[in-house]
């Protein structure tokens, strides 16, 4: 009988560890409830003062390497923008400097946005500029 009372609790406690983990890594049921107020609140509306902040920060980023050639780019300089200031959560950040970055891709914003926000990109590319070293862009890879 003891033996039957010592693996009932074993079992349990296995079970309780189990669900810890599981919860841990995102696989529990309380993890799809909180996850999607975030997923709602990255896809509310960008007021004009988290879009002008966004230009000013990718401008910056696009005076170093330039306007994104492609996706993988533009989801790069969204990162090195690094996050806006203020109240925004760090999703809700990411979510506000993609959106902008694909308006410059799109041709919905250029190079007067920039020189606006007081960033001016470079305007003629097709000369490189000598004296200073080449600058590549960081893919996180090594």
């Amino acid at each position: 009988m003891g033996r039957a009372v010592a693996a009932a609790a074993v079992l349990l406690l296995l079970l309780f560890v189990i669900r810890t983990i599981l919860r841990n890594l995102g696989l529990g049921s309380t993890s799809s409830n909180t996850a999607a107020p975030a997923a709602e609140s990255s896809a509310a509306p960008i007021s004009d003062a988290d879009r002008k902040a966004a230009i000013e920060s990718l401008c910056k980023v696009f005076q170093i390497y330039g306007l994104p050639k492609n996706d993988s780019d533009a989801a790069e300089d969204a990162r090195n923008a690094g996050e806006l200031a203020g109240s925004q959560s760090p999703e809700r950040s990411a979510y506000i400097l993609t959106t902008v970055v694909a308006d410059f891709r799109g041709n919905k914003l250029g190079q007067s946005d920039c020189s606006d926000a007081g960033a001016p990109l470079p305007t003629n590319e097709e000369t490189p500029d000598t004296s200073a070293p080449d600058v590549q862009r960081d893919n996180g890879q090594q």
